[in-house]
């Protein structure tokens, strides 16, 4: 596996397949039954494997979106992706797009999320 670095080519990558993916998330929702912000979680998880990971030849058992691909076509990866059994590997290369976008100086980077909370 191989990870793009962050860059505003990839943000409008990822945000035009979550316009996409915007056209039927509810429909897909309601076909199996999941609560809306879970189907909208795991798509946007998608869109961030689709927009930063290359995975090598048969590492996954889905096909990650491209920037040509229609909204037909973004749907048909979206539902085979769902059914993956390859959930470590997507775990893994998750964690490590995470890993990468943090600021390579903790103290000069914004404050941690947890710990903001806990001053409220």
């Amino acid at each position: 596996m191989k990870l793009n670095k962050r860059t505003p080519r990839n943000e409008i990558f990822r945000e035009s397949l979550l316009g996409r993916m915007g056209t039927f998330y509810r429909e897909l929702a309601s076909e199996i039954g999941g609560e809306l912000y879970k189907v909208d979680q795991v798509l946007s998880e998608f869109a961030t494997l689709s927009s930063r990971v290359i995975f090598d030849p048969g590492e996954v058992d889905f096909d990650l979106c491209q920037p040509g691909d229609t909204a037909e076509d973004v749907r048909a990866k979206c539902n085979k992706f769902l059914d993956t059994q390859k959930i470590d590997i997507v775990e893994t290369a998750l964690r490590r797009v995470y890993e990468l976008d943090q600021p390579s100086d903790p103290a000069t980077g914004p404050e941690p999320l947890s710990e903001h909370a806990e001053k409220k």
